[in-house]
């Protein structure tokens, strides 16, 4: 069963996303940064892979700033 993410926009995500997300320690904030940033691939199979390429993050930078930006290279842990 679907459910959402965050309370200012509805992201719809799959329960198997929400698990994986909490798994790894994904906030809320990477998943819409990434809605409104990221890369995208359609698998042809319906599913839409999202992914912060090189554009990706410079869109971001600029949005957010360099400092913010390159926390996404950093190892989490």
């Amino acid at each position: 069963m679907p459910g959402t993410l965050g309370h200012e926009t509805r992201v719809p995500v799959t329960r198997h996303a929400r698990m994986r997300m909490q798994q790894r320690d994904v906030p809320p904030l990477i998943v819409h940064w990434l809605i409104d940033y990221g890369a995208r691939r359609f698998d042809h199979h319906g599913a839409v892979l999202r992914y912060f390429d090189k554009d990706a993050r410079r869109r971001l930078e600029k949005e957010v700033g360099r400092r913010i930006a390159r926390k996404l290279e950093e190892p989490q842990g």
